[in-house]
């Protein structure tokens, strides 16, 4: 019935691919740099978002956080994936402000 109280939940796919490519960098120890995916499994940001099967929206929406984020401006995700200064709760930072974005 229409209006039974049960609640419809609309699946919103860039928000799941956003949300298991912070599960899958979220322990520092999954992160690496210099490498799509290191030898131990380790994954970068690109890496991970191709192995989540990250589109072009969620790139560009992380693209976008990195500039929020951290006020400065990165050609390339990889470019601040391997940037020196970059740390594993900066990188942490960047996917909940391009999922927060997305959730918007």
């Amino acid at each position: 019935m229409p209006f039974d109280g049960t609640r419809y939940e609309r699946r919103v796919p860039s928000l799941e691919t956003m949300d298991r490519l912070i599960d899958l960098l979220g322990d520092e120890n999954r992160w690496c740099r210099g490498q799509l995916r290191s030898p131990d499994g380790r994954y970068c940001i690109a890496g991970a978002m191709h192995a989540v099967g990250a589109t072009r929206d969620i790139k560009d929406a992380v693209l976008l956080a990195i500039g929020q984020v951290t006020g400065r401006h990165h050609c390339s995700i990889e470019n601040f994936n391997d940037y020196c200064r970059t740390t594993h709760a900066l990188v942490m930072s960047v996917l909940r402000q391009a999922r927060e974005k997305k959730s918007r």
